[in-house]
């Protein structure tokens, strides 16, 4: 199912060439790896913004693909780190219903903010919308940031 997932993630590229989501996959899979889960679910989601803002700011196609490449690296290492905390901190007999309650949570949180961006796209506009949006989120990254680094 994960396999399945990731492929998936990478919403803004969607509508690219499978090997290009091959590729993102890839990248992503090894750049979790890398890392330890902590540090790769912040790395991760400071990219997934980053690649979003690019994507929406971009006036050429190359680069809007770039962008669409970089959100999908961040979304897959922050989702496989999360994961993988997640199934780490359960409890065997636990696990298989801790990790179904996961999945719900990040479907609802990749859709609300959508769903928003759509509303404010339709009073602002799309690229003032995306930016806020982008902005928005990587003030969250930082303040949760700031609150583990309390917590450890």
């Amino acid at each position: 199912m994960e396999l399945a997932y990731l492929r998936g993630c990478s919403e803004a590229s969607s509508w690219c060439d499978p090997h290009l989501q091959d590729f993102d996959l890839l990248l992503s899979r090894v750049a979790a790896r890398c890392l330890r889960e902590r540090p790769a679910l912040q790395v991760g989601c400071v990219v997934l913004a980053a690649g979003a803002a690019v994507s929406l700011v971009v006036t050429s196609l190359a680069l809007l693909v770039a962008g669409a490449v970089v959100a999908g690296l961040g979304q897959g290492a922050s989702f496989r780190a999360g994961l993988t905390a997640v199934g780490a901190a359960s409890p065997a007999e636990r696990r298989s219903a801790v990790s179904s309650s996961f999945f719900v949570v990040v479907h609802v949180a990749i859709s609300v903010p959508v769903i928003g961006v759509g509303a404010a796209e339709q009073v602002v506009g799309l690229v003032p919308a995306g930016v806020g949006f982008a902005i928005g989120a990587l003030a969250l990254i930082a303040f949760a940031s700031l609150l583990g680094r309390r917590r450890a």
